[in-house]
């Protein structure tokens, strides 16, 4: 395999050899968890839209327009895997600072050789976590050696927000808190994002076109919103777009 850009495989057909059969097209990449190589590509069904998990050892050829594999036994259904991709997340460095968003993933025999965002080239070996949102990027023995102590688990890294209440000692305050019934102390209300459940959306349609992180189609305008559009929507970060331009 030549030097490849990930984003070249988004939205290739995969064939399978044996039967000729197209077997879908390439949703997402799957990265191991230190990003240093490609370890496989979620491929959706275009009528079903279920996703089914390639292992890249059982790619046979990737040409210019589709990827070749032995046979469609080759996938493993039912993928609900984590893909650990990088793309469109903020690379943060060991100061605090951004460095963008990864917009491309270079690779050279499925090994990762870089990551390309709008302001720097980073190479893996530099790369200490990637989360969730952000994708932490520096000296790894000068971090070791600080004491600092990044969570890498993607449990972790979802924290439990819980609402308190702070003593007001100061009575000129009092027109600036909410007065509780029943409670004693004076409070600050710290206000939540409020958003639709995802499940209001069933049944409705799109008013418009939305497009996923690669240009990929995820819904057309006019189209009936069903829970698997949903769930592509939510994969890519679209959901709130879906809620916008739905009626």
């Amino acid at each position: 395999m030549k030097n490849e850009k990930m984003t070249n495989f988004i939205a290739k057909d995969v064939i399978a050899i044996d039967n000729g059969q197209n077997i879908g097209y390439v949703l997402d990449c799957c990265f191991d968890a230190n990003l240093t190589k490609l370890v496989g590509l979620v491929v959706a069904d275009e009528e079903s839209e279920k996703e089914n998990y390639l292992p890249v050892k059982d790619i046979q050829t990737i040409g210019e327009d589709c990827i070749i594999v032995e046979s469609a036994y080759k996938l493993e259904p039912n993928y609900l895997g984590y893909s650990n991709n990088p793309i469109n997340k903020t690379v943060v460095d060991d100061k605090g600072q951004f460095l963008g968003k990864v917009f491309d993933v270079e690779l050279e025999k499925f090994k990762v050789t870089k990551l390309l965002t709008e302001r720097c080239e980073i190479l893996p070996k530099n790369i200490y976590s990637c989360g969730v949102d952000c994708l932490f990027f520096g000296n790894k023995k000068r971090r070791k050696n600080s004491g600092v102590k990044i969570i890498k688990s993607q449990e972790n890294l979802f924290q439990k927000v819980e609402t308190q209440n702070i003593n007001l000692s100061n009575e000129n305050t009092q027109n600036n808190s909410f007065k509780i019934a029943g409670a004693t102390n004076k409070a600050i209300i710290v206000p939540s994002k409020l958003t639709l459940a995802p499940s209001s959306l069933l049944n409705k349609k799109a008013t418009v076109d939305i497009f996923g992180y690669n240009n990929e189609l995820i819904i057309r305008e006019g189209q009936v919103i069903n829970q698997a559009k949903i769930d592509k929507a939510k994969k890519h970060n679209k959901l709130n777009l879906l809620i916008i331009n739905s009626k």
